[in-house]
């Protein structure tokens, strides 16, 4: 049986992730833990040898450019879209 690891990812935009925490902390602030949370995890993985599937919203345009941020993540890791 194979087994597959997706991870599904929002753009890293102040308000939108981890709001409760940025209730407390700051958008901003939490903002930067959300993107340092995924980071870890994909590095992680790697260190674990598994090659994880990034899932995002394609019709962002903010993830879904060659500069953006879902490719950064590809270029840093392992994982695939």
């Amino acid at each position: 049986m194979k087994c597959a690891v997706i991870i599904f990812v929002k753009f890293p935009e102040a308000g939108k992730v981890k709001t409760r925490l940025g209730k407390d902390i700051g958008y901003d602030t939490a903002t930067l833990l959300y993107t340092a949370f995924v980071e870890d995890m994909l590095h992680n993985m790697d260190e674990s040898g598994l090659t994880p599937i990034i899932a995002f919203d394609s019709f962002n345009l903010k993830i879904n450019t060659k500069n953006g941020w879902v490719i950064g993540l590809l270029s840093r890791s392992r994982a695939t879209i």
